[in-house]
């Protein structure tokens, strides 16, 4: 491409992070699509968990075709969310976005760097996001701005199996509870990034109301009592039948 070892060495505007895992399937599709877009002032950082398909070769492949691409090969998978962290950590550019990460836009650098970023967590998205929204405002475009295929072998449209669990939690050896880690990092997330200590409050007033579960037990008792009733009316109805026609 005429790339000069000056403009390879600049820092681009964007870093887009590419966490992957064995995802011959799609990656040259998706590859060759991030690169055609008409901006053009970014990089691709491509962090490859120890995939054992073609992932590498294809990635290879690309980076040798264009000098935005880079790649780094794990020796042993460390987690998705470790995977994540990874790219960002890798990253350059003043603006930050994560591919197939749903929740996540364009966000500056800066900021990301100054949150917790993902734990090995399963579900830590949430808290993630929780704290990044507490730095700033998030805009939203009003156009289409990319497409995101959803396939039946993605985790986030499986039954969250055990394996799923251990593919974000790999090599993470912390025996807390899951709901013990999630108030621990919402309130982490709201000591390090709250504007102010009346804020931090009010986030723990909201962390506290999280702990009680208020609304979610209310919300399970009027989804649980109507479905219970239905249940106990279907199991009399034969019973009932059968008292009739005797």
């Amino acid at each position: 491409m005429g790339t000069t070892a000056e403009e390879r060495d600049r820092a681009p505007r964007l870093s887009i992070g590419v966490p992957v895992y064995n995802a011959e399937a799609y990656l040259t599709e998706a590859l060759s699509c991030l690169l055609a877009q008409t901006f053009g002032d970014f990089e691709l950082v491509v962090s490859d968990n120890a995939s054992i398909d073609r992932t590498r070769a294809i990635c290879l492949a690309f980076a040798d075709r264009d000098p935005r691409v880079r790649y780094e090969r794990q020796a042993e998978n460390l987690g998705a969310n470790w995977n994540f962290n990874r790219v960002f950590e890798l990253s350059r550019g003043e603006l930050f976005k994560c591919w197939g990460v749903r929740s996540m836009g364009v966000i500056r650098s800066a900021e990301l760097r100054r949150t917790g970023l993902y734990r090995p967590v399963f579900g830590w998205e949430k808290v993630f996001m929780a704290e990044l929204a507490l730095r700033g405002r998030f805009g939203l475009l009003p156009e289409r701005m990319f497409y995101q295929r959803v396939h039946g072998a993605a985790i986030s449209q499986r039954v969250v199996l055990q394996k799923d669990r251990g593919t974000l939690e790999a090599h993470y050896r912390e025996r807390t509870l899951p709901f013990v880690r999630y108030v621990c990092g919402y309130v982490g997330g709201a000591w390090r990034s709250a504007p102010g200590f009346a804020s931090f409050l009010c986030c723990l007033a909201w962390v506290a109301a999280y702990v009680c579960q208020v609304r979610k037990l209310g919300r399970l008792l009027r989804a649980k009592l109507p479905a219970r009733k239905a249940a106990a009316d279907a199991a009399a109805t034969p019973a009932m039948a059968e008292v009739a026609s005797t």
